[in-house]
């Protein structure tokens, strides 16, 4: 297993099969975008037309704007169509493995370790299945691994700083709850006082000053400096009589109240003022919803392959039911990767005495308050899998070398 590993087109040999098995992804399963998706791709066409981010009633910043401007920028200078979309898709997941490697020869000054972490996302079935969807989650996630690389590269230097802070940046335009997501790093990082404050300085104003722009066409559009007008709409969701612990329009739809505005700045403001007033209220409530939360984030890792289910154009085809049955491997895979990971990142933690074991722990923790406050959905946990996949590769690369110790 190790001589395989070691061998010097390895690496080569991965990002190939990866890029095969993804491309015949989305030529066998022909989808159409839908729900959220279906926006990003029309507000990404009017994007790359000109014509702004609009929706249908004038200016909009309902879903983050991040996305849509990156794909309307792709579709302005290539062309117009899901194809395109998904071929950038591709193309970023590519990055992320080799980013995640870089990150791993960085963290743990290994090479084994590295190229396991490049097998482990290669062949991670769920993330190959969001190829087709025309979804934030890859975009996000390369963005998270690009900072987090040219954070662990900086070595304190403010350039590489300030280009990790641009990354973090897009991704908290993308999904704005990602903004504190930097401190992680930090966490991590082992400096003295003066560096933690001048490192988290140099990346909260270069986050500040990227985003900025935004804040203030939103404040002009909608008389408030915001970066979506959903915030109070999804606190809602998963804060009121109707709701469940994961996504579900019903709290939206039986109020009232909330029915009748068009306006989307109004009509969060009202949202977050009823989800206020249900927390105030009903602490009790809102305390017996936070185990469905966690449940509806980390219990499957094969959404993927839903939203693949949803967009088939013929849904009594042999490409359902084959998608249906990828949903077996994809949870094994997803289930073992977290259990392994639980199982061993205490013992690597004591054992290496780094704290980069504990950053797959950290981004847990993260998503896990975020999700918390609002609602669970396995979505929300895609850009965590990388993180966790560090030390996971460093428990098997451990387990080759004891493996190896004791033969020879």
């Amino acid at each position: 297993m190790k001589i395989i590993i070691q061998h010097k087109y390895f690496i080569l040999i991965c990002i190939l099969l990866g890029l095969l098995i993804r491309l015949a992804w989305i030529i066998f399963f022909d989808i159409e975008p839908v729900s959220d998706f279906h926006w990003y791709y029309t507000s990404a066409q009017r994007i790359a037309l000109g014509r702004g981010y609009i929706g249908a009633n004038g200016p909009t910043a309902y879903f983050p704007v991040g996305y849509p401007a990156f794909l309307g920028l792709v579709f302005y200078f290539f062309e117009q169509g899901i194809l395109i979309a998904q071929i950038v898709n591709i193309i970023l997941y590519e990055t992320i493995i080799i980013l995640t490697y870089l990150s791993y020869k960085i963290i743990f000054t290994s090479e084994i370790g590295a190229r396991i972490s490049v097998v482990l996302l290669t062949f991670y079935p769920n993330h190959i299945a969001y190829s087709s969807l025309i979804a934030s989650e890859t975009f996000f996630l390369f963005l998270c691994m690009l900072g987090s690389y040219l954070f662990l590269i900086s070595k304190s230097r403010s350039l590489f700083l300030v280009a990790s802070g641009i990354a973090f940046g897009l991704a908290t335009l993308t999904k704005p709850w990602s903004f504190f997501l930097f401190i992680i790093l930090l966490f991590c990082s082992s400096k003295n006082f003066y560096q933690y404050l001048k490192t988290f300085l140099i990346l909260f104003i270069t986050q500040i000053i990227v985003i900025s722009p935004w804040l203030i066409r939103n404040h002009s559009a909608f008389g408030r400096y915001t970066l979506s007008n959903n915030f109070g709409v999804n606190l809602l969701v998963g804060n009121s009589y109707y709701s469940k612990g994961k996504f579900t329009n019903e709290p939206v739809y039986k109020y009232s109240d909330l029915k009748s505005t068009n306006n989307e700045r109004i009509r969060d403001s009202v949202a977050f003022s009823i989800a206020l007033n249900f927390i105030r209220n009903y602490p009790f409530d809102v305390f017996k919803l936070l185990p469905k939360k966690l449940w509806y984030l980390w219990y499957k890792d094969v959404e993927g392959i839903g939203w693949n289910i949803e967009g088939l154009k013929n849904t009594n085809s042999l490409k359902l039911i084959i998608l249906k049955i990828l949903k077996l491997p994809s949870q094994l895979f997803y289930l073992i990767l977290l259990f392994v990971y639980i199982f061993s990142f205490r013992q690597l933690y004591l054992r290496f005495n780094s704290k980069f074991v504990l950053l797959g722990l950290y981004s847990i923790l993260y998503i896990s308050i975020i999700s918390l406050i609002f609602f669970g959905d396995a979505r929300f946990h895609f850009h965590v899998i990388p993180y966790i996949v560090l030390t996971v590769s460093l428990y098997f690369e451990k387990v080759l070398e004891d493996i190896r110790i004791e033969i020879f």
